[in-house]
């Protein structure tokens, strides 16, 4: 797994898994997200923080299980990702359902894709 706020050190992690060669991260630290100064501008108040969250409420506890399977970090790695997420998304972070159903799109898989 590659986190975005631990990105150099989670691709570090997978070079290493990999053994990749200087060619290979070098296209990878390229493919980075590497954000401005003026994005770190920007900000979300605590309440749009906090509809987001519930927003997203499904999609933070798949990453939760994506954290838990990621054979490339640590458990301390594991322990300050879920302490960050639940900086940021309390509920969220602690919960194991989420009020809002996950939807079931295995029809439309099947009529736009044929799976």
């Amino acid at each position: 797994i590659i986190r975005n706020e631990h990105i150099e050190q989670d691709i570090r992690s997978i070079e290493n898994l990999f053994e990749c060669h200087e060619q290979e991260r070098l296209a990878l630290a390229k493919s980075a997200n590497v954000g401005s100064d003026q994005d770190r501008s920007l900000y979300l108040s605590d309440e749009s923080i906090s509809i987001l969250c519930q927003a997203l409420c499904n999609e933070i506890q798949f990453y939760k299980k994506i954290l838990h399977r990621a054979i490339n970090m640590s458990e301390d790695q594991l322990r300050v990702s879920l302490m960050e997420l639940e900086a940021k998304c309390p509920h969220e972070a602690i919960a194991e359902e989420c009020l809002d159903v996950i939807p079931d799109i295995s029809e439309k898989l099947r009529d736009n894709r044929g799976y």
